[in-house]
């Protein structure tokens, strides 16, 4: 599914209407790149250097569109006016769409970690108390005490601190944990703006990331738009890319990116040792 299916950034003329300091983010990047219209597929990466534009581009289009976010971006004064000229062509965008940073998925590994934490630490409180009030004589005089005291010589310890204490969430690995992360997030019928997903994922969570947004993209009516330098993320299948490297910015095939050309030099220098 396409919700947004074109995006329209000011040409340099209509920039300088608008503003008496062209220079001043966002102006003055864009038209500089040769990038006016762009077009939208159920899947469109936005590929470039540290730089290049890519946040800032998935800012405004996000900032356009409505959508909401949690983690905080640079910006101006000027942003609001910057955004007011940018234009769009798109169906109703759903009003679950998110946009999801990296930011967002290093604070849910941690707030994972911490509430982990949290419960370990009540665990060791509630071990000590049943030992404590098992073996202490009974207390006829203080019912709240009392009732835990029968409790801990009718119950076993696990059985006591199980009843008090929320589960642990289990705990995987940084990649593991921000899998879960990305596969929980994605609904269906939902526009999704991410950038550079891939930050916190070894190359097999890349993968299986890639398989995700695809399978969503294919039967679950969802569209992204992203950044990513992945070479995981950007073959997937149909993807769109445009290459803000290159001026004019146009589209290419992933392997077209210069990145991935610099992988393909490196892996076919070190071929031999593959081979042994």
């Amino acid at each position: 599914m396409t919700y947004l299916q074109e995006f329209y950034l000011p040409t340099i003329q209509k920039e300088e209407l608008t503003t008496n300091t062209p220079s001043s983010y966002p102006f003055g990047i864009f038209p500089y790149k040769e990038i006016e219209q762009i077009n939208f597929k159920p899947i469109t990466i936005f590929y470039g250097s540290n730089g290049s534009g890519k946040s800032t581009l998935l800012n405004i289009i996000a900032a356009k569109l409505g959508i909401a976010r949690t983690a905080n971006f640079n910006t101006t004064y000027l942003f609001d006016a910057y955004i007011n000229i940018c234009k769009k062509v798109s169906n109703a965008i759903p009003i679950n769409s998110k946009f999801i940073t990296s930011e967002d998925v290093f604070s849910h590994i941690l707030e994972v970690r911490l509430k982990n934490s949290e419960i370990d630490s009540k665990r060791e409180e509630l071990e000590k108390l049943y030992y404590k009030e098992k073996y202490t004589p009974i207390n006829y005089d203080n019912m709240e005490e009392l009732k835990i005291q029968n409790e801990t010589r009718s119950k076993s310890q696990n059985q006591f601190v199980k009843s008090r204490l929320e589960e642990n969430i289990k705990e995987f690995s940084n990649g593991e944990t921000a899998i879960q992360f990305f596969d929980n997030s994605f609904k269906i019928g939902n526009l999704y703006i991410l950038d550079e997903p891939e930050n916190s994922l070894a190359p097999k969570f890349q993968m299986q990331l890639a398989k995700i947004l695809l399978e969503c993209a294919r039967y679950c009516d969802c569209q992204f738009i992203i950044a990513s330098h992945s070479p995981f993320i950007l073959s997937i299948e149909d993807a769109l890319i445009y290459d803000l490297d290159d001026k004019p910015t146009k589209t290419k095939n992933w392997y077209e990116l210069e990145n991935m050309k610099i992988y393909n030099d490196f892996f076919k220098k070190f071929s031999k040792e593959f081979n042994n």
